[in-house]
Formats: structure tokens, sequence, C-alpha cells
């Protein structure tokens, strides 16, 4: 009996006094600092690894400790100054619009969507110098998709980086 308490006192002992994970953000990385003042911080680690940041309506999935809240919705590209294109919602949800103004006499500009793997999911050539259109992204799961823009008369190209979201 002696032993089945003190064993009881012991184990109470250690639970009370042991410590469970600590939810501190924590990183090994060779150089990296914080900087705060009143108007905002900047932190930053050097060789930490790509992270990426998930987000609904309701909740905020981040890998990884350095999270930044810039998102990349254009990929460089050189810029056509006889065509301008305008591409929102970004995130979108359902329906995407692209939005296209040339300077061009007659036009012709490829526009193509393609997926993650690099399939080609959309395709069409516009001779018009206005052009707006509404791609529905409804079907496709959360991911992210490429739009290319292609002058055909100057062979410049533009992307655009789409990030498909489900609400």
């Amino acid at each position: 009996m002696k032993h089945s308490i003190l064993s009881l006192f012991l184990i109470a002992g250690l639970a009370f006094f042991s410590q469970a994970q600590s939810l501190i953000p924590e990183v090994i990385a060779s150089a990296g600092d914080i900087f705060t003042s009143k108007n905002g911080s900047l932190s930053w680690t050097l060789g930490e690894a790509v992270t990426e940041t998930i987000s609904s309506e309701n909740s905020l999935l981040t890998q990884g400790f350095q999270q930044s809240f810039l998102q990349i919705l254009k990929v460089d590209s050189p810029e056509d100054p006889d065509v301008d294109v305008a591409v929102y919602p970004n995130p979108v949800n359902d329906l995407l619009t692209v939005e296209i103004t040339s300077l061009e006499k007659d036009p012709q500009i490829q526009l193509e969507l393609f997926d993650f793997v690099g399939q080609r999911i959309y395709d069409q050539t516009v001779r018009s110098q206005t052009h707006k259109e509404q791609l529905d992204v409804s079907p496709f799961s959360s991911s992210l998709f490429v739009l290319r823009v292609i002058n055909l008369n100057s062979h410049l190209t533009q992307s655009f980086k789409i990030h498909k979201v489900n609400y």
C-alpha cells in the first residue's frame, strides 16, 4: 500500500513539474535578426527554406517560421507597351476576370491558362483592341495557375500567377 501511495505522489509530482512542448517559434539558421519600432517590425533568417501560406475565410495555415504578407501576383517578364492586361480578383474563387486593351491596329493576343503541372487548360486568341472575359475556375481545386498573355505580333509574353482558393 505504501508503494502505491508513494508511486502516486511521484507520478503526480513529475506531471506537475514537467513541461510540455513549447509553442514559441524557433529556427536554427546561419544568420537572422528581429528589428521592431513603433511603426512595425522586420524579422528575417538566412538559409531557411521557402515557405507557403494557405488561407481561407476562417483560417490561416503557415509553413515555416518566416511568413510574409507579400504575394507575387505577376511573374517578372518584359512589359509590352502596346498591350495592357488586368487580371482580377487574385486570389480567385470562381470567376477570373481578364481585361485586355491593345494599342495595335490589328492585335493578335493569345490567352493560355496552365495548371500547376503545366497542362494547358484554356487557350484562346483575341483579335480585338478591347477584350473583357471571365474564366470560370470554380471546377478546379485550390492550386496555383499561370495565365500567359502573348502578343503574337511582337512575341512579348506576360505571365500572371493565379491563386485559386475554395471558400
